[in-house]
C-alpha cells in the first residue's frame, strides 16, 4: 500500500496526505471531514509542517467507472528540509503518524 510520502527537489522538500473518508463519516459536513484530517496532522504541524492544500477525491468502482465507492477528504502537508539526511528523518516522522481518520 502506498505511503502517501512524498520527498521533493527544489527545495528539498517532505510531504505527504491525511484523510477522512465519507464512508467513516457518513453524516458529516465536509468541512468536518478536513477537519478530522487535519486532526490527524497536529503532530506534523506542530514540528514545521504546513498545510499545503486540501483535495476531495472520489473513489471509483474498478469494474464500473460510474460508481463511487468511497469519497476521500485529503489534507496535504509540507515541510522545506535542508538536507537529505533531515529528509530521511522527516520520512521516518511521517510514517510513524496515522494517515487515516478512524470513527472513535
Amino acid at each position: 500500500m502506498d505511503s502517501g510520502i512524498v520527498v521533493g527537489a527544489e527545495p528539498l522538500r517532505v510531504g505527504f496526505v491525511v484523510r477522512a473518508q465519507r464512508s467513516d463519516f457518513p453524516g458529516a459536513a465536509d468541512e468536518q471531514l478536513f477537519e478530522r484530517a487535519r486532526g490527524l496532522a497536529e503532530p506534523a504541524v506542530a514540528r514545521g509542517y504546513a498545510e499545503g492544500g486540501t483535495n476531495v477525491r472520489p473513489i471509483r468502482d474498478p469494474g464500473d467507472e460510474e460508481r463511487t465507492l468511497d469519497t476521500w477528504y485529503e489534507v496535504q502537508l509540507e515541510k522545506p528540509v535542508g538536507s537529505l539526511e533531515l529528509a530521511v528523518s522527516e520520512v521516518g516522522f511521517a510514517l510513524s503518524l496515522e494517515k487515516t481518520a478512524l470513527p472513535r
